[in-house]
Order: structure tokens, then C-alpha cells, then sequence
């Protein structure tokens, strides 16, 4: 039911830097990082970022544009994807074998496969 292992890697090799672009660009906390700990993420604080860059999606457009992790032009579409993402209050209706199940509370008749990243 989650994903590949290098699937997991490759969004973390993704998500923490785009993260950490937006904490610096809209500096929403210190350090999403926990203090003392190499690349090890303060969970809360991270939540906090994620939020704020939704709702700062130019945030991912100068990312995107400036490309200061020199990512590769498909690692850019990955994260240009993101935009598409969804986000609200979900019921967890039935865990399958390959994903589970997700019905949203807040869009009528919309249902969604979700694989977990790690569990």
C-alpha cells in the first residue's frame, strides 16, 4: 500500500528543498529542520510551511523558476505537478491491498486511491 522506496526518496529529495524555499521566502519559522539533527524534520513546524506555501502558490512558481536545488528538468515537472494537488477533510473508507480508499468531505462524489509514503 505505499510507495516504491526510490519514489519515497525522490519525493523527500524534492519536498524538503521546496520547503525549505518557502520557510525562507516566506519565513514562517526558524528552521523546519530539528535542531542538531542533519536533515531530520520538526514535523509540526513542517506542517506549518506546507500550509503557508499553499496558500502562497507564487511561492512555487519562483521555485520553480529559480531552480536554486538545480534540479533536473523532470524533477521541475514533478514539483510543477504538485500544484494539481488536493487538500481538505477526507474519510478513510476501506484500506486495500495497493491503497486505500479516501471519500472527501468536502467535494461531493469525489473519491481518491491514495498510496502512503512509508506506512
Amino acid at each position: 500500500m505505499c510507495l516504491p522506496s526510490t519514489q519515497v526518496s525522490q519525493f523527500y529529495r524534492l519536498w524538503l528543498p521546496l520547503l525549505n524555499f518557502a520557510n525562507e521566502s516566506l519565513q514562517v519559522v526558524p528552521s523546519f529542520f530539528v535542531k542538531g539533527a542533519k536533515n531530520k524534520v520538526d514535523f509540526e513546524n513542517a506542517i506549518k510551511v506546507r500550509d503557508a506555501l499553499w496558500e502562497n502558490v507564487n511561492v512555487l512558481d519562483q521555485f520553480i523558476q529559480s531552480n536554486p536545488f538545480q534540479l533536473s528538468a523532470d524533477e521541475i515537472s514533478i514539483v510543477d505537478n504538485w500544484r494539481h494537488h488536493h487538500q481538505g477533510q477526507f474519510i478513510i473508507f476501506k484500506a486495500l491491498k495497493k491503497h486505500a480508499i479516501f471519500i472527501s468531505q468536502d467535494e461531493i462524489g469525489k473519491v481518491y486511491a491514495v498510496k502512503g509514503l512509508q506506512s
